[in-house]
């Protein structure tokens, strides 16, 4: 849905006679509608399979669908580089621009072919594109960051020792009840406050969490 934050910051842009709607002309209604879509609905293409394309192609499109950002990507390589490096064929992290052979005699040659291939689209590209393309969404267009809420803010862990066992995406300036809320109702409904890990300040009810923050919750038993 569109909420009412996203309609005022649609009227702040759009240079149109807010108190008087009735005298909008069509091409006003349709600047308000294009900038409203822009700020409630955040659009970007994944143009996929640009291993088979060039920089020039992405281009083009870029140039036609502008504002709309378009970012190559090549899915079937980014999964071909997961699965090599759950076999141990080869140290990639998503998102990297390369990826080193962990033991090329192991390699059969079409398993070296497609190695080969993904080098050349890295080359091309920077990357395979799509943690490019999920980051791009998620943090600059959808405005999300990462909070990782803890039992233990001294080992940041949980009551049963793992370490920053789950990571949670919330808007920005999300507060530390409201993440309390995300993590369970009972949290939020029982806040007393929340312990910044890194710092150990205490955060109140309305203290907006930061991104990538370590966060325990405190509430009543």
């Amino acid at each position: 849905s569109i909420t009412p934050a996203a309609i005022s910051a649609a009227l702040r842009v759009v240079p149109i006679d807010r108190e008087h709607p009735s005298k909008w002309t069509a091409a006003d209604r349709t600047e308000l509608a294009r900038e409203l879509l822009r700020v409630a609905k955040p659009r970007e293409v994944v143009a996929n399979k640009c291993d088979r394309a060039l920089p020039a192609q992405r281009d083009r499109l870029a140039e036609e669908i502008h504002p709309v950002p378009v970012i190559a990507t090549s899915a079937d390589q980014e999964l071909t580089l997961r699965r090599a490096a759950r076999a141990g064929l080869v140290r990639y992290r998503p998102g990297d621009p390369s990826f080193t052979l962990t033991d090329p005699d192991r390699l059969s040659p079409a398993q070296r072919k497609a190695l080969d291939g993904i080098t050349e689209t890295m080359k091309r590209w920077g990357s395979t594109g799509v943690q490019s393309a999920l980051e791009s969404m998620i943090f600059e267009r959808l405005h999300r960051i990462v909070v990782y809420p803890v039992e233990d803010e001294t080992h940041w862990t949980d009551s049963r020792g793992r370490v920053l066992p789950d990571a949670f995406l919330l808007p920005a300036g999300t507060t530390a009840r409201a993440m309390a809320y995300r993590v369970h109702t009972d949290l939020g409904e029982s806040f007393i406050r929340a312990i910044d890990a890194r710092t150990h300040r205490a955060l109140a009810a309305e203290h907006p969490v930061e991104p990538n923050s370590v966060v325990r919750i405190v509430a009543r038993k």
